[in-house]
């Protein structure tokens, strides 16, 4: 019996280049417990290269960004989510895309034996990139929605209430630092309680604040740069002012509650700047930026009687 040998070798080498290929278009799994680290980067067990594929089991507490969220979110006492986020993060147990030894593409927790997805966040080569979403536990309702940028908060910061789904928070972030807008609400949703303005992480804008009661303004001021500049104003549950302060550059220029005259004028100025300030965010949308500049204009043509229509 002849055998072309030649083309037997030709058949049994595609047969093996058809099986490697199946091979590599497996995906491969490794679970943290069989995980090695060498200088920031993942490696399984004994190997010589990064590794990649997904890797399985990895805690909650593991993934730096959740805890970056966690610890943000805790330093706003009022909202009450200390325990809707730290003890969750417990229990997580996440599956992470890995390259070249790296967190790259989804990390994906759930509950322990459990398909109910908690978290998912992006990675690019091992920095969190583009969208990052808490859920609250049990449920498919967000808790927390942020987007990050080289691994930094940035642009958007939403928190909501995990009993009812009102949005408690939102901040703006530039790059690890706030940069906008910040507004918190009620756990109930139902009004305003503070808001402020920041630049480059510093509080620069207007700054208000408000009872929790009645939804009344019960403090007012104006900031450049992270230093007090311009009106600060408090008024107590019954609306009397309690104080009524100018500051420029950080420095008490004036206390009108114990100047000689009374502050009528001045008060009408500021009643005056703020009818310009709700007619701006009026036009131009409620989180729209208030400059100090443009505060120190209306207060100018406040003094001149013009007022807005």
């Amino acid at each position: 019996m002849n055998v072309n040998w030649t083309n037997a070798l030709r058949v049994v080498g595609g047969a093996c280049v058809l099986a490697a290929l199946a091979a590599c278009g497996q995906e491969k799994i490794l679970d943290q417990r069989h995980v090695e680290v060498v200088n920031g980067k993942i490696y399984e067990e004994g190997a010589n290269e990064p590794f990649n594929g997904k890797l399985t089991n990895v805690s909650g507490l593991s993934t730096p960004v959740l805890n970056r969220i966690v610890s943000q979110l805790k330093t706003a006492a009022h909202l009450g989510l200390g325990k809707h986020l730290e003890h969750p993060l417990q229990r997580y147990f996440c599956d992470v895309d890995i390259r070249a030894g790296l967190f790259d593409g989804k990390a994906i927790c759930r509950l322990p034996q459990s398909e109910i997805v908690m978290s998912e966040i992006a990675y690019v080569k091992g920095s969190a990139e583009g969208p990052a979403t808490l859920y609250v536990p049990g449920k498919s309702d967000v808790l927390v929605a942020a987007t990050f940028k080289d691994g930094e908060l940035d642009d958007k910061l939403e928190v909501s209430n995990p009993s009812n789904g009102k949005l408690v928070l939102r901040q703006k972030w530039k790059v690890g630092v706030p940069h906008g807008k910040l507004v918190q609400y009620l756990p109930d949703g139902s009004h305003l309680i503070y808001t402020n303005e920041a630049t480059d992480g510093v509080k620069d804008g207007i700054e208000e604040s408000f009872d929790r009661q009645t939804g009344k303004r019960t403090g007012r001021g104006e900031w450049r740069s992270g230093k007090p500049h311009g009106n600060f104003q408090q008024w107590g549950a019954d609306g009397n002012l309690l104080n009524d302060k100018v500051y420029k550059d950080g420095v008490l220029v004036e206390d009108r509650l114990q100047a000689a005259q009374p502050a009528v004028a001045g008060l009408n100025t500021d009643s005056c700047v703020d009818q310009w300030t709700a007619a701006r965010r009026k036009e131009v949308g409620p989180d729209a930026p208030i400059s100090f500049d443009q505060l120190d204009e209306w207060r100018e043509w406040c003094k001149a009687g013009k007022a807005p229509h």
